[in-house]
């Protein structure tokens, strides 16, 4: 970042906020300083070139260090560089990327007529550091004193979730060979109404999901090594035989994944050939900023969950309605007295049991968190 201090206070701010490591260049009369700081990871500071002249060099040192290294990899600082005409201005309702508004970075000028914005600052990472650390969020923060904003990189953003204590039947526990005894051991060992079951039974469930689900994860990784080993050995008729059964057991633990996502997701994507992915699912399923009605950008979880719990009770409030008969005054009735008394009728056992069945095994789960699929098959 660019500073206005001397070289010794740079380093003394530096270090009380925990950064081991930097380079620190005092100010000099009207011309700012600089200070890279990191911690004891590997960081790539840029200040790039504030003269045109030398820019190119710049870029092409930067281009240099990214060829042929496939690790993870995040630049940030100062380009002294914008990408587009719009990254330079008032940056009034502007909108990209889902904000409402584009911070500028730099900013010079006292004056409404010479006051000038620029997004100079900024970090850019390859796909790697993406895949690696997929909740990567950048903030602007508040600046008075130099004329440049610092930019805070956070990998560890919090998914806001709501009901995360609640309970959820899993599509896969009826893949595991011990779910179906499981269940049927609980259900005739109780004598308590339905309701009261199925309470109880989520009990029980979360208990064996826990103690199958550290089991499930190790064995995957013990079978992935495991074929890994055997691809590697001569063929005989006991390599080939483990080699299937482990490919067998590797794809019934790969099927297991799969369900999992499956359920999670708002279309049947891998009926179409496509796969999840655990990046996908992180970012997709996360909340990260909300923009309130009076445009403030909002990143606290529980100011989120407020907003977003506001928003919907204003949008599904009634708001009062007219007398509908003038609406339906030109509408001809086509319902018979005797259909609108079928209509009208109690519920049937065998009609519940048959919409039961023809529900989508994973769809539009209750409250209680089961799922068709847990009626239809237990």
């Amino acid at each position: 970042m660019e500073t206005k201090l001397n070289q010794k206070r740079v380093e003394r701010v530096r270090k009380s906020c925990g950064f081991s490591g930097g380079i620190d260049v005092e100010a000099k009369e009207s011309r700012g300083g600089l200070c890279l700081a990191w911690e004891d990871d590997v960081v790539v500071m840029f200040y790039g070139s504030p003269y045109s002249k030398d820019r190119s060099s710049v870029w092409s040192l930067l281009k240099h260090l990214s060829q042929g290294n496939n690790y993870p990899w995040l630049v940030a600082g100062d380009f002294n560089e914008i990408l587009y005409s719009f990254e330079k201005g008032h940056f009034r309702g502007l909108s990209i990327d889902g904000y409402l508004v584009l911070r500028s970075t730099w900013e010079r000028g006292n004056l409404p007529e010479t006051n000038i914005r620029e997004r100079f600052d900024r970090e850019v990472a390859n796909a790697e550091w993406l895949l690696l650390l997929p909740m990567g969020n950048i903030q602007h923060l508040t600046f008075s004193s130099s004329d440049h904003c610092p930019i805070l990189l956070n990998t560890d953003i919090p998914i806001i979730l709501t009901g995360h204590n609640s309970f959820c039947f899993e599509a896969w526990w009826t893949m595991e060979d011990s779910f179906e005894g499981k269940i049927r051991k609980f259900w005739d060992s109780s004598s308590a109404l339905l309701l009261k079951k199925l309470t109880m039974l989520q009990i029980h469930l979360k208990k064996w999901a826990g103690s199958v689900k550290s089991r499930k994860d190790g064995l995957k990784r013990r079978l992935t090594k495991e074929l890994k080993s055997l691809i590697e050995k001569d063929r005989d008729d006991d390599i080939m035989a483990k080699i299937i059964d482990a490919k067998i057991h590797l794809d019934m633990e790969i099927d297991k994944d799969e369900a999992y996502w499956e359920q999670r997701a708002r279309a049947n994507w891998l009926k179409l050939g496509d796969k999840n992915t655990a990046f996908f699912h992180k970012r997709i399923n996360s909340i990260t900023k909300l923009v309130s009605e009076d445009g403030r950008e909002i990143t606290d979880g529980s100011k989120i969950l407020d907003i977003a719990t506001g928003y919907f009770e204003d949008l599904f409030a009634s708001k009062g309605f007219g007398d509908p008969r003038k609406v339906l005054e030109g509408i001809e009735s086509t319902i018979s007295h005797e259909v609108n008394e079928i209509l009208l009728s109690p519920f049937r056992k065998d009609e519940v049991r048959t919409a039961l069945k023809e529900m989508g095994p994973t769809k539009a789960p209750e409250r209680d968190g089961f799922p068709a699929l847990f009626f239809q098959q237990y």
